[in-house]
């Protein structure tokens, strides 16, 4: 099986700014970066759980963000854990960035949200989006 890349730092920030500021134009202004390559990395990240996604999706199961995660480190050829530790720095660069007031809203039951929360946030708020297209 094709290994693939897990969703970046930079793609959930994106996702996260995307819901929060609505527009492709208003998340453009702040990245400093066209909107259509903010539309573009908010489409690929959404693809990347999408496609973790479809396991679970398959087996007729709701979406998880622990089952995801495993589904996504399967995918990108690592451990569950070793992912969880990428996007556990993801989420400590993120609440210590410029950018900390959308990474502080993510729904967590601790003081400090785990990757599954992360990903359990971004379906909340991108529901449609992933299921769409399974």
């Amino acid at each position: 099986m094709e290994n693939y890349e897990p969703v970046t730092k930079e793609q959930i920030n994106i996702l996260l700014k995307c819901y929060y500021l609505k527009k492709y134009t208003r998340v453009a202004k702040t990245e400093n970066i066209p909107p259509d390559k903010v539309k573009r990395i908010k489409e690929n990240a959404l693809r990347s759980i999408r496609l973790a996604y479809s396991k679970s999706y398959m087996q007729g199961l709701r979406f998880d963000g622990k089952t995801v995660l495993q589904h996504m480190a399967e995918r990108c050829g690592m451990t569950e854990n070793d992912l969880s530790k990428i996007f556990n720095e993801y989420i400590a660069m993120g609440l210590a960035s410029q950018d900390n007031l959308y990474w502080e809203r993510i729904r967590k039951v601790g003081n400090t949200p785990t990757a599954a929360e992360l990903l359990d946030f971004i379906y909340s708020k991108f529901e449609v989006d992933i299921e769409g297209g399974i």
